[in-house]
């Protein structure tokens, strides 16, 4: 089994602080793999633990308890475990289980020498509720697919310690292979091009027809391609509903449903803009980030890719700092009026780190962090441009700048 340590040491941490913990993320980012490791990393000890998945054809939609005591009951026939006895219960999809969130909170308040980790891949909103309900007896670690350097160690490759241009181009295979298919733990273990697409396909279909499609009518769905094929080709820009309405022809209230449902089945990321100066700057337009390759590629009939572009990076650079981002870090972007513009501003702690994406390796400092810095100097870590191998730093007055290839950026 390949373990994902990120995951499991954040599972760990917070198995010290709460009584329970939610697994949250789409289909196929490898939730349940993670619940197993635990045992493996012996973090939980098999003996104590129980697994239950409430995707089994024992359980649907309907099932109920109506007691704790009905559910213990349940548990101790089905999985033949004495329930006094376990202290860990690995939960796996409990959308499924009706009262979800007042069956958990009443076994906490009731058995508080047990743990409870459970996972969903459905419904960012509903799990936001079950964790509202639940209050200080939980928190989320959301699970995404995989990052370029998890990708790698799949790939039984280590990620280098040191970035350049002789290592871009042995690793440039893998990044062409990531940025096409992308992330998904079964699919990086599948061998063959033509399984991976058998495989991706049989993912997406899985998404729009299990879960999508449980919130739109079938008329609807085509309207949803042609938003991704929208949100791809304006990838860099700045976006309004009334814009992406416009485009694929619906009314502004089925556009905000249809970002909505992508949102909540975490296909898409909303990018907020960075602001301190509301008359000068951007605030009312986000950004909008898919979350998969593969969808772009699917949806525009384009499986391949030979030359990795610029807007491949940008969402590159993207999506593994996003994956990434530690607990008090938020990623966004900066435009003012004028249009100019910093790909990403990544805020911790009241510094900022501002980040702009590059393909070409020219020793030319962006001019928009010359202005940026006469405005934001005093708040700013360093600059960051990402080439494709170079790694440098100079200096820019009194601010450092510092330049990085995507890789190393990661």
């Amino acid at each position: 089994m390949f373990l994902r340590e990120k995951y499991t040491k954040k599972i760990e941490k917070y198995l010290e602080i709460v009584p329970s913990i939610f697994l949250v993320g789409s289909r196929q980012v490898g939730k349940t793999s993670i619940l197993k490791s635990l045992v493996e990393k012996e973090i939980i000890d098999e003996k104590e633990t129980v697994y239950i998945n409430f995707d089994d054809f024992l359980l649907s939609w309907n099932t109920k308890f109506d007691t704790i005591f009905n559910f213990i009951d349940f548990i101790d026939f089905t999985y033949n475990i004495d329930f006094e006895k376990t202290k860990f219960f690995l939960f796996d999809e409990v959308k499924n289980l009706k009262n979800f969130n007042i069956l958990l909170k009443s076994l906490i308040d009731k058995y508080q020498d047990k743990k409870f980790i459970c996972t969903s891949s459905w419904s960012y909103e509903w799990t936001n509720e079950i964790i509202e309900w639940l209050a200080w007896r939980t928190l989320q670690i959301n699970v995404y697919q995989l990052d370029f350097r998890e990708f790698l160690y799949f790939k039984e490759k280590s990620y280098p310690k040191h970035i350049d241009e002789n290592i871009y181009n042995i690793l440039e295979p893998y990044l062409k292979e990531y940025l096409c298919f992308w992330w998904y733990p079964k699919v990086v273990l599948t061998k063959w091009k033509e399984d991976k697409k058998l495989v991706l396909k049989s993912i997406i279909d899985s998404v729009f027809l299990k879960d999508i499609k449980w919130f739109l009518k079938e008329e609807k769905v085509l309207d949803l391609h042609k938003m991704f094929v929208f949100l791809w080709i304006n990838i860099w820009s700045p976006f309004s509903i009334e814009w992406i309405s416009e485009f694929i022809g619906e009314k502004s209230h089925y556009t905000k449903q249809f970002l909505n449902i992508l949102k909540q089945n975490f296909m898409i990321f909303n990018v907020l803009p960075f602001v301190k100066n509301k008359r000068n700057e951007l605030s009312w337009k986000s950004k909008i980030y898919l979350s998969d390759f593969w969808v772009k590629n699917y949806f525009m009939q384009n499986l391949d890719i030979k030359n990795i572009t610029w807007e491949d990076i940008e969402m590159f650079v993207f999506i593994n700092k996003y994956y990434n981002l530690e607990e008090t870090e938020k990623i966004m972007f900066w435009q003012n009026r004028n249009k100019s513009e910093i790909d990403f501003i990544v805020e911790k702690d009241w510094k900022i780190k501002p980040i702009e994406v590059k393909i070409w390796n020219k020793d030319v400092i962006p001019k928009i962090f010359s202005s940026f810095g006469e405005e934001y100097g005093v708040i700013i870590n360093n600059f960051v441009k990402t080439t494709k191998f170079k790694t440098f730093e100079r200096e820019l007055n009194w601010i450092k700048i510092m330049w990085k290839s995507f890789l190393s950026e990661m």
